[in-house]
């Protein structure tokens, strides 16, 4: 931006010209007295996970601190290494690693939270400007070139208070939104378990064992599945997601006729995962539809072929709500790390 498109009183003018530019380091880690429980010793990780930053990971020691740079608080630290332009407020008196380099304010002329909202602007010169090696680096030298505008005081008070405001509603809106993944989960669990112990539609239902319900329940094959070979297309775990088939990594066997004819998929087949480390996958499962009949399927999964007196698409919905799931994770937990 060009100081002519400025509005009145501002001023366009690069960091190291108005600013002190503060380049951390690292203190000897091979002598332990540098570090310590005093001084906020600062890492990238600490800058992307705070504002105004108080707690650190790692502190250095009194004496530590005088083989660092030490910063005074408000300084504006800004990561110019790997992961670029995060920013954050000293909240304290601290120190910096390599990593990151910081704005100094020696005139208290500026308001802290300004030149942190300027700061964050920076990301994509920074980016533009880093060094193209395997990491991307900004060093002092082309940091303090960066450029900021910036008013006269009272409007630089005015606008980070009003940038406060709007970023405390981000943050709420954000948090929320969070959420929302959540309670849709939790939302289609209850509608699901509603449905399939008849409090949705209030029709009269009875318990049955699944085993009274189904002519066939069978393990798949236990023959090694391969990529790019002349074979049977076989499903997979990776392949049952959220009640259907995902066909779009697919393996391949070799299967005997005998073997095939007692796994060929059939539609309505359900199949289910048996055995998983993650007790939220066991129990899984997922409808044949018409596109997928002749495949076959792996071990660790295991066919249902339901009975006139069962409705497939029914039993596939029930296999997904909080009743069956509660029975099954009841059933296949186990303290060996495998779940089946």
């Amino acid at each position: 931006m060009g100081e002519n498109k400025l509005p009145a009183g501002w001023v366009e003018a690069e960091i190291g010209k108005i600013f002190s530019v503060i380049t951390g380091n690292t203190p000897s880690k091979k002598n332990k007295d540098y570090y310590g429980t005093e001084i906020p010793w600062v890492k990238p990780a600490d800058v992307s996970a705070n504002v105004l930053l108080f707690k650190t990971e790692e502190y250095l020691s009194k004496l530590g601190a005088t083989k660092a740079r030490m910063l005074p608080a408000n300084a504006v630290m800004v990561t110019c290494i790997g992961n670029l332009g995060n920013v954050a407020i000293a909240g304290k008196s601290c120190a910096t690693n390599q990593q990151i380099n910081s704005i100094v304010d020696a005139t208290s002329k500026f308001n802290p939270k300004f030149i942190y909202y300027s700061a964050l602007k920076l990301k994509p010169w920074l980016t533009e400007n880093s060094t193209s090696t395997t990491i991307s680096m900004v060093n002092k030298s082309v940091f303090s070139k960066a450029t900021i505008c910036f008013p006269p005081r009272p409007e630089q008070d005015r606008i980070a208070a009003k940038l406060n405001s709007l970023m405390a509603k981000v943050e709420l809106m954000q948090q929320s939104l969070e959420r929302i993944p959540q309670l849709l989960k939790d939302f289609r669990q209850q509608v699901l378990t509603q449905a399939v112990t008849g409090k949705l539609t209030q029709c009269q239902t009875k318990k049955e064992k699944l085993a009274f319900l189904l002519d066939d329940v069978k393990y798949g094959t236990s023959k090694k599945s391969l990529y790019g070979i002349d074979g049977i297309p076989i499903f997979r775990i990776p392949n049952i997601q959220n009640g259907e088939i995902n066909d779009s990594d697919l393996k391949y066997s070799k299967l005997h006729n005998s073997e095939f004819e007692k796994l060929q998929l059939r539609k309505g087949d359900v199949l289910v995962i048996r055995s998983n480390g993650s007790i939220s996958i066991v129990g899984q499962s997922a409808i044949i539809r018409s596109k997928h009949i002749g495949y076959s399927y792996a071990g660790y999964l295991i066919r249902l072929r339901c009975k006139d007196s069962i409705n497939a698409e029914f039993l596939n919905y029930s296999l997904q709500s909080n009743f069956l799931r509660s029975q099954i994770v009841e059933t296949a937990r186990s303290t060996s790390g495998v779940n089946n």
